[in-house]
């Protein structure tokens, strides 16, 4: 994986889609029946808050689903002119 790009710690889907006031969406797997999330990984979604975007910690594709509808429900996030995007 290292070698595809990716970082240790991203969560494992990302939408570059600006809603609710957040800049994307970043959602994290975990199996239900040892679903922790690690220090390493802790980090990396704290940085990403941090930075105005929304992470979430899904069990199973059921859970990740309807947390993007509901995240694709919230209103665009608007930019202002001379904002960066």
């Amino acid at each position: 994986m290292k070698r595809m790009g990716v970082k240790k710690g991203m969560p494992d889907y990302h939408l570059p889609v600006g809603r609710g006031g957040y800049l994307s969406l970043y959602i994290e797997m975990k199996d239900s029946a040892n679903g922790r999330v690690l220090p390493h990984q802790k980090a990396v979604h704290e940085s990403l808050l941090s930075l105005g975007n929304q992470v979430l910690i899904c069990f199973g594709c059921e859970e990740a689903w309807a947390a993007l509808l509901r995240y694709l429900d919230l209103p665009p996030t608007v930019s202002l002119p001379g904002e960066s995007e």
